[in-house]
């Protein structure tokens, strides 16, 4: 019960001043907020989604209330691998023109443009070993041909359902469980108005 009224502001606890933005270890990206898994959460559950570069935590810690809590832990990228995953992005947001025809996959055809992109400007991207290149190319994929922060979740086959109910508000996850749902309480991805 105490998560819910942590929702409600009946309390205090440190699911509320999470959605407030009190907390530390909190990151926001163009208005999506993403608290980091913090080692003494209990973990319940690990899986890889899209191995190695994103990885599903089912966690419990009393600061986050009642019940089990999804997170997801992406790849990180150094901060020159991070200027070049946004050079890459604005590059082909400006050049990426439209597959021939509506086979294509979009995920491979957006994979395969961001190669050639890194090859047609590769000067001023700089030099990367291949583990980097692949970390840069995940990003870009994902954040061009997937659902950004939520395409982990939206691609994870154990996810049923997902809805979120506005700005400031934990977004809620049902996945099938021995022949039950079970709702999950997002609390690492949270929507704010930037």
């Amino acid at each position: 019960m105490g998560f819910f009224k942590s929702l409600k502001g009946e309390t205090t606890g440190g699911f509320f001043k999470f959605l407030k933005g009190e907390t530390k270890g909190e990151k926001m990206y163009n208005g999506v907020f993403v608290q980091e898994l913090k080692p003494e959460y209990k973990v319940v559950e690990e899986y890889w989604v899209q191995e190695p570069f994103a990885k599903v935590y089912i966690v419990t810690a009393p600061e986050l209330g009642v019940g089990n809590h999804y997170f997801v832990e992406e790849v990180k990228l150094s901060g020159e691998e991070g200027e070049a995953h946004r050079k890459l992005v604005a590059i082909l947001s400006k050049e990426l023109q439209a597959p021939e025809s509506l086979e294509v996959d979009a995920a491979s055809y957006v994979l395969d443009e961001a190669k050639r992109i890194a090859l047609k400007y590769k000067r001023s991207l700089k030099k990367f070993n291949e583990e980097s290149l692949e970390k840069i190319f995940y990003y870009v994929v994902r954040d061009l041909a997937g659902y950004g922060d939520l395409n982990t979740m939206l691609m994870d086959p154990n996810i049923e359902d997902v809805s979120c109910n506005g700005l400031h508000k934990p977004i809620y996850l049902c996945r099938p469980l021995q022949e039950t749902s079970s709702m999950l309480g997002s609390i690492s991805i949270v929507f704010r108005s930037p």
